[in-house]
């Protein structure tokens, strides 16, 4: 009896009727009203920058600025003409793998500590993300001062704590300068980064460390084999299997 019912559901779903093309296009379509701003938002600050560089490295423009006409692929031609072009590239990998690593590294450090209990967290965490809330020409044009050689406030507490005995022009070297900027580069994408990963440290349960001390682990082997593991992102194939 209950197979006779079952099948008759099924030949009952099997002839419904089904909705028709117009019904599911709309259907697709129905969130894009809510996606459009940032739709748009994402065309204008970021594929409508990508196609105008594009563009214009394709033409040939002068020295002012002004655009003397089409010039094809003359202008890559002569990039990886360039002499410099290996060592540029390499510093540019420097620099990337330098300001990723150690933001990472002190990301993960600061977002320990923002994520203890002490007092006044609350203030601390303010204090950290201003660098990233405020403006990132700001905060360069403050860098610059900071690291002039007369009236900078790294000479001056240099000086005071005699670890130089006269002021140093930290700009004016090739090495010092690009260590500086990036210095100046991680010190802008160390609130953002702290942030997300002290977001990530809040979503895992205290029961999971709780169990780990039990267990008789300690300090680094809970943050090795709890704490890192669960900061990874995981798929939602390994999130719908747990």
């Amino acid at each position: 009896m209950q197979e006779l019912k079952a099948r008759e559901r099924g030949a009952a779903a099997s002839t419904a009727p089904r909705p028709s093309l117009l019904r599911r296009t709309g259907r697709a379509l129905a969130p894009l009203p809510w996606l459009a701003p940032s739709l748009a938002l994402i065309a204008i600050v970021v594929l409508w920058p990508v196609i105008e560089m594009v563009r214009t490295s394709l033409q040939k423009i002068s020295s002012s600025g002004v655009t003397l006409g089409y010039r094809g692929g003359g202008n890559y031609t002569d990039l990886f003409g360039e002499d410099d072009l290996v060592p540029v590239v390499l510093r540019t990998l420097l620099w990337v793998a330098g300001v990723v690593v150690i933001t990472m590294v002190l990301s993960l450090a600061l977002g320990q500590l923002l994520n203890a209990r002490f007092p006044g967290r609350r203030v601390v965490r303010w204090a950290v993300i201003v660098p990233w809330a405020a403006s990132v020409l700001m905060t360069a044009l403050i860098w610059k001062w900071m690291l002039d050689n007369y009236s900078g406030l790294v000479n001056r507490v240099l000086l005071d704590l005699h670890v130089i005995d006269e002021p140093v022009n930290w700009l004016a070297h090739p090495g010092q300068a690009m260590l500086w900027m990036m210095w100046v580069a991680v010190f802008v994408s160390l609130p953002f980064t702290s942030f997300v990963i002290l977001a990530g440290l809040q979503t895992i349960p205290a029961d999971v460390y709780e169990a780990a001390r039990v267990d008789g682990a300690g300090h680094l082997r809970t943050y090795l084999a709890i704490t890192l593991p669960l900061l990874r992102p995981r798929s939602s194939s390994r999130r719908s299997s747990t």
